[in-house]
């Protein structure tokens, strides 16, 4: 899992296959994604995550992925 996650292909093919769901269902364009970061670890309540009632931690995430999300995001 976690070389494919590594893959600018993967990602790229996630990311396409979002955005076609989003368009299809009457997604603007500011609405659809930018970019993806892929992440080989299991998002939960004992990794942090996410809160005890399955809502994303963003704090944990943005701390976490801060390289990653700047890779995708530079500015």
């Amino acid at each position: 899992m976690h070389a494919i996650c590594e893959e600018k292909k993967a990602a790229t093919l996630v990311l396409k296959a979002i955005n076609d769901v989003g368009q299809k269902n009457g997604f603007k364009g500011m609405e659809l994604l930018e970019a993806a970061v892929l992440t080989p670890g299991e998002w939960t309540f004992d990794s942090g995550l996410v809160t005890a009632a399955q809502k994303i931690n963003r704090k944990a995430i943005a701390t976490k992925y801060k390289d990653d999300i700047k890779a995708v995001y530079p500015y």
